[in-house]
């Protein structure tokens, strides 16, 4: 009698793919999920299948063998809320759901037949569709990959996965909906028609078909036509992949919010180095963050993106919109028809009529198009022109602006404010992105802008943003500055008054400065990260513009227009107290700068008695009212930090350096500019020490980015007394300053004006007898080069 053979797990999991329905997305090689927990756990499922929201996890064993509960390990560790687990050997097959990530696995005793997805789908998840944040991200490298590969132009990825997710959008069959795969032009024309064909026609629906048939332009490509039909197959089966995690309506923000993230992603990925990544994208809790203080109102405001780029502000205005819009209707009490009638017809206005984007770049306008329609829109006014001159087309028909404008192009950033606020309608408001240079007071063209944005709108709030938001796309130190127009009778008098005198109370206005600079997101691996505190530190940001907050958050000044308009002109967020090991840091690294220079060390620690001062008290004062400013450093070149023999001999020179006092190397002395010797060095810019503070009391030169300051002449007698009170001073003054300075924003002939706190006596005067005797009672012994 011939024995029947037993399947194999490989041919288990491709049974039940078959009878599933979908593709497995894993082979059972790949570990799929990091472990949460010591000791074993599985993570690598045997198949892995998605659809509609829905994640579909297969432990598969060979036929009639038994199964080993790696199955519960998989549905622990997925993170997607809605995912439905299968045991199958062939012939036995256990089912378990869970509905919510808290959920608990429950076993499906009536299911012992293995169905198709569509079944399950609609069985246990009707109304559930997920978005699944790191699924997305995965595709959206694959999805890059799979472009390159084909060798497809990098200018036409974004448009070709706009055209076949609305394919799937605006096809009435979409989940089921088939292409023509049997070659390249049949597929092509197959994704134009599967959207196109489908919308009916009305004069509704006239502006969106036009729209599509715009776009359908692109399939057409010469980049397309000559593409591998497997390939092609493949990038458009990731698409489908994506199209099928994300859940875009009225209702859902998050599905919008993945939406933008999507995108952004994929557009990292798809660029071919660090240098090259497109558009310079907002992030989106920044974007929200801006919609916040402009108060739209949904029904009656139309908002304004005179730079739109690919769309990211309208889209994320227009969630909001649609959300408010609900919240409106639900609180009236009518209905659930009647609340349902009267939000889509709104909803629908604002895809019609309250939404306008400029875009002068023609790609960018497209992509802008697609992400609209993507997000619901089906006549959005994308208008790809000039917005210099199609503004004054819109004066008084757009009252809310959200705008990032182009850094580093050859009109100022602050020319696009202006112009957009002298067409607003009056009272509006806007919230607009700019780098802090353009906030200095030092550039005319930007001072002159200023001044006719203050005599034109009340200037509310201007936000320090992390240096790192734009990154990798941009390194520009940048501010959030909000306004709001004055009404036109008002403009007219501060323009009379103006006229004829030379300054006006409108040239000084009252702004609430707030530090945002940390907002819970790190940056690492060319990619910010969101970490545990940004949650905490969105519920901090609320907080403050509430009126809740201490010095080191926020800070209400009144401002000329030609001032520096920023929160670090006057504190940071760095801590005004020092822990011990930081004072005896910086004391180990001068002494170290001392020894690399061959530079006899003339300080000497000594043991001192603190315990008389017993209650120390301190006080808060201005670093500006502490020091001047002597020089900046003559140097115009940095030492090469390349060069092997730096200290080789000569004199120090201070760089724009982090450690090391600062010192980059030694120049012979007749190569140094200037000398200088007892002297405190702050330098001015640069990406990594700016803000860093030196006392030097050896002979030294320096280079432009260094502020070379010496003490008041009042404070000169008490410091020189006590020579070891002047280092105590530039540490605190350092860890105060720090990263407050560079990426855009110097310090060049000038002294800062952020308080820094210093013990004082009984006289209330700076107590550097106790400043000399801390410094002096450091024990650095053992340790002076070795932390």
């Amino acid at each position: 009698m011939k024995m029947k053979m037993l399947k194999s797990e490989f041919k288990v999991v491709e049974k039940f793919s078959s009878i599933l329905g979908l593709k497995n997305q894993t082979d059972g090689s790949v570990p799929l999920y990091k472990k949460d927990k010591n000791g074993y756990q599985a993570t690598k499922p045997d198949g892995y299948y998605f659809y509609d929201g829905v994640i579909f996890i297969l432990d598969a064993k060979k036929e009639n063998a038994k199964f080993q509960n790696q199955l519960f390990d998989y549905m622990e560790l997925e993170k997607h809320q809605d995912i439905i687990g299968f045991q199958y050997n062939g012939k036995d097959l256990n089912v378990y759901v869970r509905n919510g990530k808290k959920g608990k696995f429950k076993l499906l005793q009536e299911e012992k037949e293995l169905q198709n997805h569509t079944y399950y789908k609609e069985k246990y998840f009707k109304n559930s569709k997920e978005n699944n944040e790191e699924l997305i991200n995965r595709f959206a490298k694959q999805l890059a990959n799979a472009f390159r590969e084909a060798k497809i132009d990098k200018q036409m990825t974004v448009p070709f996965i706009g055209i076949v997710m609305l394919a799937y959008k605006y096809s009435n069959t979409k989940k089921s909906i088939e292409f023509n795969r049997n070659s390249t032009s049949a597929l092509l024309d197959s994704i134009k028609n599967a959207s196109i064909d489908q919308i009916p026609d009305s004069d509704n629906n006239t502006n969106l078909k036009s729209k599509l048939q715009n776009l359908q332009n692109y399939l057409y490509n010469s980049t397309f036509k000559t593409v591998d039909i497997f390939e092609l197959n493949n990038i458009v089966e990731l698409i489908s992949n994506v199209y099928n995690l994300i859940n875009i309506s009225h209702k859902n923000y998050k599905g919008h919010d993945i939406m933008n993230a999507f995108l952004k992603v994929f557009r990292k990925w798809n660029s071919a180095d660090a240098k090259e990544k497109g558009e310079v994208f907002t992030p989106d809790h920044i974007a929200q963050l801006m919609y916040d203080l402009i108060q739209v109102d949904a029904m009656n405001d139309v908002v304004l993106d005179p730079t739109c780029g690919s769309g990211t502000f309208l889209t994320n205005a227009m969630a909001n919109m649609f959300q408010d819009v609900y919240s409106f209707f639900k609180n009236k009490k009518l209905s659930k028809e009647k609340e349902e009638q009267y939000s889509n017809q709104a909803c629908k206005d604002i895809k019609s009529n309250k939404l306008i984007g400029i875009e002068l770049n023609e790609f960018n306008a497209t992509l802008a198009g697609i992400n609209m329609l993507l997000h619901g829109d089906g006549s959005s006014n994308i208008i790809q022109k000039d917005c210099f001159k199609e503004l004054p087309l819109l004066k008084d028909k757009y009252s809310k602006v959200l705008m990032n404008p182009p850094f580093s192009q050859k009109e100022s950033e602050l020319k696009f404010v202006y112009v957009t606020l002298e067409n607003l309608k009056e009272k509006g408001k806007i919230a607009a992105i700019v780098p802090k240079s353009s906030l200095n007071g030092r550039v005319k063209a930007n001072v002159e802008y200023l001044k006719k944005i203050f005599m034109m709108a009340k200037v509310s709030h201007i936000i320090s943003l992390p240096r790192d938001v734009f990154q990798p796309n941009a390194a520009v130190n940048t501010s959030i500055i909000v306004l709001e127009k004055y009404s036109q009778e008002k403009i007219k008098k501060i323009q009379k008054l103006a006229s004829k005198k030379k300054e006006i109370e409108e040239h000084t206005q009252n702004i609430f400065l707030i530090d945002f600079s940390d907002d819970g997101f790190v940056y690492a691996n060319e990619r910010r990260y969101k970490t545990d505190k940004f949650a905490l530190k969105i519920k901090e940001l609320q907080k403050i513009l509430k009126g809740q907050f201490s010095p080191l958050q926020a800070l209400k000044r009144n401002l000329r227009f030609d001032e520096e308009l920023s929160f670090e002109r006057f504190n940071t967020n760095r801590t005004f107290d020092i822990e011990e090991s930081v004072f005896k840091k910086y004391m180990k690294e001068n002494f170290a700068s001392k020894v690399l220079s061959g530079i006899e060390n003339q300080v000497i620690l000594k043991k001192k008695n603190l315990s008389k001062y017993k209650n120390i008290k301190f006080k808060f004062f201005a670093v500006d009212k502490i020091l001047d400013f002597i020089s900046k450093g003559k140097q115009r070149q940095s030492i090469d930090r390349k060069l092997e023999n730096k200290f080789e001999k000569g004199i120090p020179i201070i760089i724009a350096k982090k450690d090391n006092n600062g010192v980059g190397g030694l120049l012979e002395n007749h190569l140094v500019e200037e000398v200088f010797q007892d002297k405190f060095c702050i330098i001015n810019g640069g990406d990594g020490g700016g803000g860093k503070t030196y006392y030097c009391d050896f002979k030294f030169g320096a280079t432009s980015f260094v502020n070379i300051c010496d003490l008041k002449e009042k404070y000169r007698n008490i410091f020189n007394q006590f020579p070891l009170s002047k280092f105590y001073l530039a540490i605190v003054i350092s860890e105060r300053l720090f990263k407050s300075i560079g990426h855009g924003r110097v310090q060049k002939n000038q002294i800062p004006s952020i308080q820094i706190k210093l013990p004082i006596d009984q006289n209330n005067q700076i107590h550097t007898e106790y400043m000399n005797d801390f410094i002096s009672n450091l024990d650095l012994k053992n340790r002076l080069y070795y932390e």
